[in-house]
């Protein structure tokens, strides 16, 4: 063997004497980064040819996540990190290592590890009906048999799947807290059937309670101890489906508006014109290209009227920079908006008698959150609601701020916001 290759042995195989001897090893600690205090989790197989490992961060949403690549020796370990996060170095120390994370920008922070057990999880397929609908899904929940509180994932806007990486972390972080959690393939995406741009929000809130349904019915979980966590439009979907099953015993909503679906994105609207550096010219041409869209919508007689709107700015600047088309008027998007843009959450939560928490970031460009929090506030004390309410300052949609670059991240929760959420959780 030549020289180099032996040297190289001989350190890794100390490595494994010392840190490694039969099993993967698991590490936890704390990321200080600027101001802000990440929890962090690092997984190595030293033995295996070459070094694997996966990290994990729960405020930036990063499940066990594969590392590019590790490389170790007696007194420490180089890793390449997932997503945005660049690279890891830490030396070792008595049951601990601790180190340096750095940023592709260059911008760093010390991290500290110390070994820890990692609370294993199982990941069952499920298949449940929906109406016409076949929904498919994974329940994931602590390795034993239970009986376990039940959570299920009820989904924000958009194409959603249980393998994306978002969902993955939330349904693998809640299982490791003691949690049976399911996830599923929204109608039309992965392996459910059906379409959610052919349906309003009636029938996701049928595939939510279904859902609900499916995971209490399991004998290894506690249906005296079930919820559902939402996520933005989820906010919307999760009461309509309390509404309908006895199943759903709490609702944790993140980042979920407490006005109309108009309402919440003419909010969104003028919050993006804000964003985009638009005038406030600009930014008045703009909202009143909007509402001649939502005429248009109402009344199939205005379409004429929003086409030649957009044809007079056509040629703005702000247009040109923003690669805005015109909608179509037998388009996805305005069938569907037709179903959904009068949904009115207010009257669903008065006849929805469960404790909730609502979870907002103050700087949310997608929906005016502050109003939210404080509609909210109010509506609870008229009605005598179990609400919990929390608004976040620094933090946007997802209680999330960019701790890099703000349009490539890496992105992460709030510090106290991810905490607020466990415990209440844990509580219900």
């Amino acid at each position: 063997m030549p020289l180099a290759r032996s040297a190289a042995a001989a350190l890794l195989s100390l490595f494994i004497a010392r840190f490694a001897p039969a099993e993967p090893q698991r590490w936890t600690g704390e990321w200080r980064f600027e101001a802000q205090t990440v929890r962090v989790g690092l997984e190595i197989d030293a033995e295996a040819q070459p070094p694997v490992g996966s990290f994990d961060a729960p405020s930036l949403h990063l499940p066990s996540v594969p590392c590019a690549s590790i490389t170790v020796s007696p007194d420490g370990i180089v890793a390449e990190l997932p997503a945005s996060l660049g690279s890891l170095r830490a030396t070792v120390h008595p049951d601990a290592l601790a180190g340096i994370i750095t940023l592709p920008d260059g911008r760093s922070g010390a991290v500290r590890f110390e070994r820890s057990p990692l609370a294993p999880v199982a990941w069952d397929p499920i298949r449940f009906s929906s109406g016409s609908a076949e929904l498919s899904g994974s329940v994931v929940h602590p390795v034993g048999s239970g009986p376990f509180p039940g959570i299920v994932l009820v989904h924000g806007g958009g194409d959603s799947r249980t393998q994306d990486e978002g969902y993955r972390f939330w349904m693998e972080h809640f299982a490791r807290r003691g949690f049976a959690v399911l996830g599923w393939d929204k109608r039309g995406c992965g392996d459910s059937t059906g379409a959610w741009r052919e349906v309003g929000l009636g029938p996701l809130a049928d595939d939510a309670a279904a859902a609900a349904e499916a995971l209490a019915a399991r004998s290894d979980v506690d249906a005296s101890r079930f919820g559902a966590l939402a996520f933005s439009q989820g906010g919307w979907v999760a009461p309509l489906a309390a509404s309908q099953t006895e199943a759903i015993r709490f609702i944790a909503v993140v980042s979920g508006p407490a006005v109309s679906v108009v309402e919440a994105d003419t909010a969104a609207a003028r919050n993006s014109y804000r964003a985009a550096g638009m005038t406030e010219q600009e930014a008045a041409e703009a909202l009143d290209l909007w509402r001649r869209l939502l005429a248009a919508i109402d009344d199939n007689s205005l379409w004429d009227d929003y086409l030649g709107a957009f044809e007079r700015v056509h040629r703005h600047d702000w247009i040109v920079r923003s690669g805005r088309k015109p909608a179509a008027r037998d388009g996805w998007f305005v069938n569907w908006y037709r179903r959904v843009k009068d949904h009115q959450p207010l009257p669903v939560l008065e006849r929805t008698r469960i404790p909730m928490l609502w979870l907002f970031g103050a700087e949310d460009t997608q929906l005016d959150a502050p109003e939210s929090a404080a509609i909210l506030a109010r509506f609870a004390q008229k009605h005598e609601k179990d609400y919990s309410i929390h608004l976040f300052p620094h933090a946007g949609h997802g209680l999330n701020r960019s701790l890099g670059d703000p349009d490539t991240g890496p992105y992460a929760i709030v510090p106290g916001a991810l905490e607020a959420l466990e415990a209440w959780l844990d509580a219900q």
